[in-house]
């Protein structure tokens, strides 16, 4: 809705959508990584009480989401009084267009996924070129000199045995068991994979970025690291540094 009339004291809640609380700062320091801390450690921000917004009739930011002059779906009025108009409804709001994004997203294929398709390709073609020599020599030469050599129902045979010989019929069992027991060591190790997909997707991750969530309700949900690497440092929780190479 967009504000044609506010009071003086009207303010909004949008946290729920720009994920922006108010801010409260501490001092976080790990001792054991010395050359990673300076003097004094770092400065961490924590989520605290979400920030009030003040709502106004001009608009004062060129991002739609930032204006002040316009009230969203699933925010709150916290204090003051207005009239709005609705400009948007439905699916073409912005909860909307999140739902639809959400709704409609396309699942794109892993690195395992795009590696079989090329060689499916790549098989598929060869079968093609050898039949069409094969065929192309029986018809231009054996057909014509040698009759008697090699007949029409001999030929349907011979590239029908080809196209089945070229059929990577073991590729797909291949695949699945080779998953299957990394997903065992996986497991043995706690590592619940959810899909042999996931498998595929967690041997090509170089770098695991870990993100606290700043929503208030969720300040409990703390990750933590146990275990740093690098091309020559390494550090674990138990305080211990050392250089090795990996």
């Amino acid at each position: 809705m967009r504000i044609i009339k506010a009071s003086h004291d009207l303010k909004f809640d949008k946290s729920i959508l720009n994920g922006k609380p108010t801010p409260l700062e501490t001092q976080l320091c790990i001792s054991a990584i010395t050359p990673l801390c300076p003097p004094g450690g770092h400065v961490l921000t924590i989520a605290g009480e979400s920030e009030e917004v003040a709502g106004t009739v001009d608009s004062k930011e060129p991002n739609f989401l930032e204006s002040h002059n316009i009230a969203l779906l699933g925010t709150h009025v916290c204090n003051g009084t207005a009239t709005a108009v609705v400009v948007l409804t439905g699916a073409r709001t912005v909860m909307g267009r999140i739902n639809k994004l959400t709704n409609t997203s396309t699942e794109q294929k892993t690195n395992l996924q795009k590696e079989i398709t090329r060689f499916v390709i790549i098989i598929i073609c060869l079968t093609v070129t050898l039949v069409l020599i094969m065929l192309i020599t029986w018809l231009a030469w054996l057909r014509v000199d040698h009759y008697d050599f090699l007949n029409t129902t001999g030929i349907l045979v011979d590239l029908m045995s080809l196209v089945v010989a070229f059929i990577p019929e073991g590729m797909p069992i291949a695949v699945a068991l080779t998953l299957s027991l990394i997903a065992r060591r996986m497991k043995a190790a706690k590592v619940l994979p959810k899909s042999l997909s996931v498998v595929e997707t967690l041997g090509c991750v170089n770098v695991v970025c870990i993100r606290q969530d700043r929503q208030p309700h969720r300040e409990q949900d703390v990750g933590g690291v146990d275990r740093l690497r690098r091309q020559d440092f390494q550090w674990h929780r138990g305080g211990q540094v050392g250089f090795q190479g990996f």
